[in-house]
């Protein structure tokens, strides 16, 4: 990344990257705490909506997990085989199974059910907030 984009991408996208690079390098391992919000924003130099952020896109893509009142933890990353790796190197294809792959579709498309419950229910609340705002005028 040049130096020009890295100056563009957003406080908290700077924070997630080197939090990300420092789960990649074994700086924090699986089952690690992360460090709490008030020293992510210390170490950074942002503020604590900025940090919750950052922790939040880590989160978001599955490299940690929180735990309520106790904190948020590296979660364990599973190996990838020898062979998906070269061939992710290489830029190729991976082959799998036609098992793995009807697993892959399955996942998918529970991701796409649950989706669409979310933004039902999103909708659900979007309408009760409107009826709220109504009858308060």
């Amino acid at each position: 990344m040049s130096r020009r984009n890295d100056e563009e991408r957003a406080p908290y996208q700077k924070a997630a990257d080197a939090m990300r690079h420092d789960i990649a390098e074994g700086r924090l391992k699986a089952g690690d705490k992360l460090p709490a919000l008030s020293e992510i924003e210390k170490r950074f130099g942002i503020a604590n909506m900025t940090a919750r952020s950052a922790v939040r896109v880590l989160r978001d893509e599955g490299l940690v997990y929180a735990v309520q009142g106790v904190g948020t933890f590296v979660r364990a990353m599973p190996e990838p085989e020898p062979a998906v790796e070269q061939a992710e190197s290489a830029g190729g294809t991976v082959e799998v199974s036609a098992a793995d792959f009807a697993k892959i579709v399955d996942l998918v498309t529970g991701f796409e059910a649950q989706l669409k419950q979310l933004r039902e229910e999103q909708e659900r609340l979007r309408q009760q907030v409107a009826r709220y705002e109504q009858n308060a005028r």
